[in-house]
């Protein structure tokens, strides 16, 4: 998780606001949280990627782990 949120800093810096890599780290930070048991963060994730995704118009193979979204 340490890796994924320095991930997601790096990202918010260099990407700016909407980008498909940031999609994808907020993806594989929201499904650890799910296994982990925390619920409330890997949904408030998994809304900012969905949210953003629609935004960027990314079609439902992009980013790659986007099937995750069902496991959440």
């Amino acid at each position: 998780m340490k890796l994924y949120q320095e991930a997601l800093n790096i990202a918010e810096r260099e990407l700016g606001e909407d980008h498909k890599r940031k999609v994808y780290v907020k993806i594989q930070m929201a499904y650890w949280h799910k296994v982990k048991g925390n619920m409330k963060e890997a949904s408030a994730l998994k809304d900012d990627a969905v949210k953003m995704s629609d935004k960027l118009a990314l079609p439902d193979n992009e980013p790659r782990n986007k099937f995750l979204l069902h496991k959440i």
